[in-house]
């Protein structure tokens, strides 16, 4: 993650210096909740799709409602956040399309929404997940099969102390062994 990160940073301060961290929250959030290569890649994917439809949809509604209108802005952040919220457990993207959306009202109430941001703020997202795609599969890929087989290794691991434990508690074991990979405890 380190290096995605950091990777991003660089890239997106060649783009744009003063929003530099959208590349590098781009970048970051690809490896949040994901376990695997593939869904890294995928979650990378479905940032940058959101954030195209977010854009879309946060610039038509902006263009829909006009400045100051604070109450249907109100309407539409709500909307957009929670339906994000809901959605995203069918995809990511949906996620990142109420976020955006939500933004993109939040830069319009404050004057400083600009088509030329909104490009610039998808060209930094992409960057940044483009970024940790390319890291992912380069530099440590974590491939499912390798994850499934270290946690059935733990979790096996886990169990087999719980049923010594289980064993030696029932006096099925002397107490010198009772646990034998940890020190002794006082009184147990």
């Amino acid at each position: 993650m380190g290096v995605a990160v950091g990777a991003a940073i660089a890239l997106g301060d060649l783009l744009s210096g003063q929003r530099f961290y959208w590349a590098a929250i781009g970048a970051f959030v690809v490896f949040q909740g994901t376990s695997n290569t593939e869904e890294q890649v995928g979650k990378a994917l479905s940032r940058i799709v959101g954030t195209i439809v977010g854009i879309v949809v946060g610039s038509y509604l902006v263009d829909l409602i006009g400045p100051h209108a604070a109450a249907w802005m109100i309407v539409i952040i709500l909307a957009s956040v929670l339906l994000g919220l809901y959605l995203q457990r069918a995809d990511y993207a949906f996620f990142v399309i109420g976020i955006t959306v939500m933004v993109s009202q939040l830069y319009a109430e404050l004057g400083d929404f600009k088509q030329l941001a909104a490009v610039q703020r998808l060209e930094e997202t992409a960057i940044g997940a483009a970024v940790a795609a390319v890291v992912v599969v380069a530099v440590l890929p974590l491939h499912a099969s390798r994850v499934a087989r270290v946690a059935l290794r733990g979790y096996l691991a886990a169990m087999a102390s719980l049923l010594r434990r289980a064993y030696a508690a029932l006096g099925g074991e002397e107490e010198g062994r009772r646990l034998p990979c940890c020190k002794t405890i006082p009184g147990h």
